[in-house]
């Protein structure tokens, strides 16, 4: 053991936890919501937490942070997706 002589010295209690989804809204690789028959459902579009379905049989609690990298991920391609549905409608 070495002693600590210089200060100042801070405490802080560090909790881990999880956030993870098994469940949530169907949605395709476009992040299209889909029916229980897996047909699209026309301009609806689900993103982060919401749309952890595509996680039900592989979703591992033990990659930290994935939940977040899903939810920039799936927000970014739901929006790109979205924004090339209102075009093709004009």
């Amino acid at each position: 053991m070495i002693p600590m002589e210089e200060g100042p010295y801070y405490i802080a209690r560090l909790d881990p936890s999880n956030l993870i989804g098994v469940g949530g809204i169907g949605s395709n690789r476009k992040f299209e919501a889909i029916d229980p028959d897996f047909n699209t459902i026309p301009g609806l579009y689900v993103a982060g937490m919401d749309s952890t379905m595509q996680y039900r049989n592989v979703y591992t609690i033990t990659l930290g942070g994935s939940a977040c990298a899903h939810n920039v991920n799936s927000g970014r391609h739901a929006a790109m997706n979205a924004k090339d549905y209102i075009a093709s409608l004009k």
